[in-house]
């Protein structure tokens, strides 16, 4: 046998050890003649779809993927589709205000969750009890938090205190539970308490 013959099975035994050492195996080629493209498989992700620029606080998941659809409604039949404000719509409605509402051009609304309404009772229904909910002029929580106080639309029930930061804001001492809420002609805040007009909680 020629040293030719003996030293090429050995040679190529080098070559095919340094390929697997490298991570290479047989059909695995990503160049020349009949070469494979390996694509790696797309990690997995658990994350959730944001919820929206700006949008905040504990009790925004239940609102998930509902927002865009909110954004291009005005204020009022925006609630109606979040699901978890039907007491609210229904009390503008029965007390006339919806449709102000709705054609209002700029807005603030905090607007109490269902059990909010179970919990306040009738009195929850007045309408200067849901104008005490609603600022004629449209700010975010930055703004909120700027103004300090606002006066409502109700007029004689003194002005709405703000506390807290940008993400974590307080109306009355009352915790919105989601905040920044665009709309078509308002910025909603859902809150978990019906706000009573002159009262401050502690």
């Amino acid at each position: 046998m020629s040293a030719f013959r003996r030293v090429f099975p050995l040679a190529a035994s080098l070559v095919l050890l340094a390929a697997c050492d490298n991570g290479i195996h047989a059909g695995d080629a990503t160049t020349g003649p009949g070469a494979t493209s390996v694509t790696p498989p797309a990690p997995v992700t658990t994350t959730a779809p944001a919820i929206g620029p700006g949008v905040f606080g504990p009790g925004c998941d239940s609102l998930r993927g509902r927002l865009a659809a909110m954004a291009d409604l005005p204020v009022v039949r925006a609630a109606a589709v979040s699901f978890v404000l039907g007491e609210w719509v229904e009390a503008v409605e029965a007390a006339h205000v919806a449709d102000p509402l709705d054609g209002a051009r700029a807005l603030t609304v905090f607007a109490p969750v269902d059990a909010a309404f179970d919990a306040a009772g009738p009195s929850a229904r007045r309408v200067s009890v849901l104008d005490y909910h609603v600022l004629g002029q449209r700010l975010d929580a930055a703004g909120l938090q700027r103004a300090g106080g606002v006066r409502t639309r109700d007029g004689g029930g003194g002005p709405l205190a703000f506390d807290g930061s940008e993400t974590s804001l307080t109306v009355n001492g009352v915790p919105v539970l989601c905040g920044n809420i665009p709309t078509k002609n308002a910025t909603l805040f859902v809150i978990g308490k019906v706000l009573t007009p002159g009262t401050i909680a502690g």
